[in-house]
């Protein structure tokens, strides 16, 4: 889990709300809100881990809205922060 990105690009929310998030728990039960920024850790075709925040330009005490890893089954299992 070597490579990490940054995002904070509304079309790169919207590209992780209709690739990674499309399929995953939080999403389908518990729909996530406008987040503003998120962070991939792995390959961006399939992250190990991906952590989304709700300020666009988060420091490293800003909160967590959730934090996701990838599943077996290749889904991504969400925990609300």
């Amino acid at each position: 889990m070597s490579q990490q990105q940054f995002l904070n690009k509304p079309e790169d929310c919207q590209w992780l709300r209709e690739t990674h998030l499309k399929d995953s728990n939080l999403n389908n039960a518990n729909p996530i809100p406008d987040f503003k920024s998120f962070a991939l850790f792995g390959n961006e075709d399939c992250p190990q881990k991906i952590i989304v925040y709700q300020a666009k330009h988060p420091t490293v005490t800003s909160q967590k809205y959730a934090t996701a890893n990838l599943m077996d089954n290749g889904c991504y299992s969400f925990i609300k922060s």
